[in-house]
């Protein structure tokens, strides 16, 4: 509801949708707003994404999952890596096709060639990652850039710093974006 909200307040017209789809909801929120932006279904967007741990219910689940990091501490990619650890933040954007953005003289703080989204479907448990269907995301997010992905200096992983999801995350980010020993 808190979309409609914003819509309701700031009297918006066009899409107006809450994404609820676990880790990846405020970037397949972004996906749909790109997607409306090229479509014309809105001249601009305001995309935004919020953690709050509320529900002790959650935190039971990550527990008895072993999801999370006995010390609190989340060590991505470290041969100690034992789990994550949960945060709280927000954040908003307001997106714009380029072209009208340049006309209105707006400050421009990056430029979304593409996106991409997938779900795994039921191979693994719900929060097992895939590395088949993360990595058709990514190579989704490229078809139609005209970019190479091994042309990428930097991938921003999820990073759950979990035995399951980091050496999945290596491993298609080497296969795709090219591998360096010295930084994988």
């Amino acid at each position: 509801m808190l979309a409609n909200k914003i819509s309701y307040h700031l009297d918006l017209r066009g899409p107006s949708i809450p994404v609820d789809t676990a880790c990846s909801s405020s970037l397949t929120a972004l996906h749909l707003a790109v997607q409306s932006l090229r479509t014309g279904d809105c001249e601009a967007a305001i995309v935004g994404g919020c953690q709050l741990n509320l529900r002790l219910a959650d935190f039971v689940q990550y527990s008895q999952g072993s999801l999370l990091a006995p010390d609190g501490k989340c060590k991505p990619f470290d041969a100690d890596a034992d789990g994550f650890s949960r945060g709280e933040g927000a954040v908003v954007i307001v997106l714009k096709p380029y072209d009208d953005a340049i006309r209105d003289a707006d400050h421009i703080y990056g430029v979304i060639l593409g996106t991409g989204i997938n779900a795994s479907g039921s191979v693994a448990p719900a929060y097992a990652p895939v590395a088949n269907a993360q990595m058709e995301a990514m190579l989704r997010a490229y078809q139609g850039t005209g970019k190479d992905p091994r042309d990428v200096d930097f991938v921003e992983l999820h990073a759950t710093g979990t035995a399951a999801g980091d050496p999945t995350e290596c491993n298609w980010v080497g296969e795709n974006f090219g591998r360096d020993s010295e930084l994988l």
